[in-house]
């Protein structure tokens, strides 16, 4: 099967570009300022209801794009703009303290590159979920970005319906990487009493229930009930799972 960073590459050569935006758009931006903060660009909310809003931190040098993107995630009433960047230096300096829960990033920007801040802020917040804006589509790029920390991308220019679609997107799989993540942990750390420890390592070791109560001095029926207690606490069906689960939490 192909890798993910050879999936994310796939993806962004597959993508049809679009038209560059007119000149009235860019000279419209032109006369935005560099970063524009939250008060200037979100929609009325109460403090209550900014308190659910998603944040999102945008990095690119284009001034246009700053512009559209903040006015795209302010009128979307899901998403607030906590602050926009045109460095990758500045970024770098701020968003640590700000903790957006996205950032959008130009991968080609003067001095610092998208890729590298990326790189430096997934670091510092683990949990960051990063989208690569690119007008780039070689592969060698693109698996760049994705071994970054790149968890989905934009392709230039920006479309205000599919720059919303790819946001959603990337949350509800960060969500759903994230529950996973915990129930893989929870399993691993399910204490087993002796005579079950016992039991699963006689199973991962590949004893049938037979050879297990011969070898542990109980009954087969014993050996099952064990089994199944087993089974509830780490979360698996059978003893394949459960051998699984056995290697990977010793």
């Amino acid at each position: 099967m192909p890798s993910e960073c050879q999936a994310f590459s796939t993806l962004i050569l597959a993508r049809v570009m679009k038209p560059h935006r007119s000149p009235a758009f860019r000279e419209k931006a032109a006369n935005s300022p560099a970063k524009i903060s939250a008060v200037d660009t979100a929609a009325p909310h109460s403090a209550e209801q900014s308190g659910h809003l998603h944040t999102i931190a945008f990095v690119d040098d284009e001034e246009c794009d700053r512009l559209m993107v903040s006015q795209t995630l302010a009128k979307s009433g899901k998403f607030r703009p906590v602050s926009l960047y045109a460095s990758a230096e500045e970024a770098l300096l701020e968003i640590p303290c700000m903790r957006p829960q996205i950032v959008l990033m130009d991968i080609r920007m003067p001095g610092m590159s998208g890729i590298e801040c990326a790189r430096r802020l997934k670091d510092a917040l683990p949990g960051l979920v990063v989208i690569f804006v690119t007008g780039l589509s070689d592969a060698a790029t693109m698996i760049e970005a994705s071994q970054a920390g790149g968890d989905d991308f934009l392709v230039k220019p920006l479309d205000a319906a599919r720059c919303l679609v790819t946001i959603r997107f990337a949350i509800a799989r960060k969500r759903s990487q994230d529950i996973k993540a915990c129930k893989a942990g929870l399993r691993q750390i399910v204490p087993l009493k002796h005579r079950e420890s016992q039991v699963m390592a006689c199973i991962a070791g590949g004893l049938r229930n037979k050879e297990i109560a011969w070898e542990l001095g109980i009954s087969v029926f014993a050996v099952e009930k064990i089994s199944r207690r087993i089974y509830a606490k780490a979360g698996v069906t059978n003893r394949v799972e459960a051998t699984g689960w056995f290697h990977a939490r010793v």
